[in-house]
Order: C-alpha cells, then sequence, then structure tokens
C-alpha cells in the first residue's frame, strides 16, 4: 500500500512538472493564483504578545538639541549637565526642564572628535576636567588618542583652550575607547579599544605590554619627571616585567562605556562585541576578558 501511494506522488510531481513546461512554451508567462491582492481588513489581533515595559521614556529637555552627543556627566559643585559632542564641543545646561540654550564649555575644533569628559572631584575649587580626544581622526597614529585637562576659570563657564594640559597618549585605530570616569579611590580610569581593525589585526587584546585593549587606571594628582601622572602602587601589574603599569583590566575590544555603582563602588562596563555578540562585564583588578581568544563567553 505505501508503494502505491508513493507512485501516486511521483506520478502527480511529474504530471505538475510537465504542465509547467507546457505553459511556458505557450508563452504563459503571467502571474499565477490571484490576480490582484486583496487586503486583510478584518484581523481583530491588536497589540502585541510581550509584556509592556516597567517604565515609560519621555524628552527630559524638549528645547535643547545636540549633534551627534558622545558623553554626559555632571561636576562636583554645580547644578548644571555637561554633554559632549562627538565634533569637538563640550556643552553645559541648567538641569530646569525648561532650559532653552546650552552654553560652549570648550570647543577644540569640529576636525577632532571627543569621545569622554570626567571631572576633577575638586572641580568646585581648581576647576579641572578632562576630555579624551583624537589628534587627527584621518590618520591611526601611535599617539593619535589623547587625554588632556583643561581649567575653567573662576569667572564664568568658559575652559581656557590655552589650559590644555596633555595627560596620556594611546595609539589610534579602529577602536579607541576613550571613556573617562573618577574612581571612589580618586584615581582616573580610561577605557582604551584595542586600537585595531577587524578581529584584533595587531592582536593587542591580550598583550598588556601595550595600554590598548584595556582599561587603566592612573593618579593625576601626581607627576613624576617624565609623566603628567603616577603610577598607584596597588595596580595589578607594577611588578610585572614588560607589562604596562597602568593597566588595571585587559582583553577588552572596545569598552565605550562603564560606570561606578554609587552603592558598593563596583565597576562595570559595556564592550562591544565584534560579530555576535555584546557584552556587560564587572570588571575587576586584574581581570582578563578573554579577547581576542574570547568574544563575551564565546570563542572567537
Amino acid at each position: 500500500m505505501r508503494a502505491f501511494f508513493l507512485a501516486q506522488r511521483r506520478l502527480l510531481f511529474y504530471v505538475t512538472i510537465i504542465l509547467q513546461i507546457s505553459a511556458t512554451a505557450a508563452g504563459d508567462e503571467g502571474p499565477f493564483g490571484i490576480d490582484q491582492r486583496v487586503p486583510w481588513t478584518s484581523s481583530r489581533i491588536t497589540g502585541t504578545p510581550d509584556p509592556p515595559p516597567p517604565y515609560r521614556t519621555v524628552v527630559a529637555f524638549p528645547n535643547l538639541k545636540f549633534e551627534e552627543p558622545t558623553a554626559m556627566t555632571s561636576a562636583p559643585g554645580t547644578d548644571r549637565l555637561f554633554v559632549v559632542e562627538r565634533y569637538g564641543k563640550v556643552r553645559s545646561f541648567s538641569k530646569q526642564r525648561g532650559t532653552k540654550h546650552a552654553d560652549v564649555l570648550l570647543d577644540i575644533g569640529k576636525e577632532k572628535p571627543i569621545y569622554g569628559l570626567a571631572f576633577h572631584p575638586q572641580f568646585a575649587s581648581n576647576g579641572y576636567f578632562y576630555i579624551t580626544y583624537l589628534v587627527d581622526p584621518a590618520r591611526e597614529t601611535p599617539r593619535g588618542t589623547r587625554i588632556s585637562r583643561f581649567q575653567v576659570g573662576r569667572e564664568g563657564r568658559v575652559a581656557d583652550r590655552e589650559s590644555e594640559q596633555i595627560i596620556f597618549e594611546w595609539p589610534s585605530g579602529g577602536h579607541n575607547g576613550g571613556c573617562l570616569k573618577f574612581g571612589p579611590d580618586g584615581y582616573l580610569y580610561i577605557g582604551t579599544g584595542d586600537s585595531s581593525g577587524i578581529a584584533d589585526q595587531l592582536l593587542n587584546g591580550q598583550n598588556i605590554g601595550t595600554v590598548s585593549g584595556a582599561i587603566l587606571r592612573i593618579d593625576v594628582d601626581k607627576t613624576t619627571n617624565d609623566r603628567a601622572y603616577v603610577i598607584p602602587e596597588d595596580n595589578p601589574f607594577v611588578e610585572m616585567e614588560g607589562a604596562r603599569p597602568e593597566i588595571w583590566a585587559y582583553g577588552l575590544r572596545q569598552p565605550w562605556k562603564f560606570s561606578f555603582d554609587r552603592a558598593n563602588g563596583d565597576l562595570w562596563t559595556g564592550n562591544v562585541g565584534q560579530d555576535l555578540w555584546e557584552q556587560i562585564f564587572l570588571i575587576e583588578r586584574g581581570g582578563n576578558y578573554g579577547w581576542s581568544v574570547m568574544e563575551g563567553s564565546h570563542p572567537f
């Protein structure tokens, strides 16, 4: 019986093929089936099977617009917010919802993209703040990503361009990182990308002899003869020969943004993956987060 049904199915298949060939030979190339699509308007399905989000988003400052913002933060001792616009500007504005204008705190020129901003814990008294910017985005150079300190004068809300002091530099490349935060310990933490293009071409991810692909930790309140900062004594690789002592954690492709938990001081970073996996990591002293042997928890 099974063989009989199989034979019938084969016969039906061959008949269908013959009819299609005959129709083509006869020049019948018109549409098959329904000549005109009839919209289905009688559906009673509404909404989505997914539960609603536990929040609603609203525009916090409806009168303000920014051009490609890359960072936002506050400053100790002020009641203002500060926004970085990618192409060279830092703006500040009042936290009042009806605010209509954002003042320019710093303008280094649209040819120098800014990716990070942090205010010194004693900003209210010293006026210091720090930015990460690209010296020349059109070229990849060994010192192409730069952290500089600027100072705001006591008389107003505008930074003095001439107050710039270069603090730290590292290679520019496909992934430059740039996030800056002062930790609860008062040290400056820096996110650096792997300074490579696709697939960690320079193999920086697992190389602690370079500062790329890492989170760094430095003390900007002290200097040495050849550096505008010092290395905290408890950094994990201070005593390791060949390692960069600035490194706090490594094996990161592009730790684009990170922040400290205000309740317990934990450091969390969002790390940009390459092909399939984005990651959020709890960053620990001396931690290795796998890139480019791993992409997140998956072999790369």
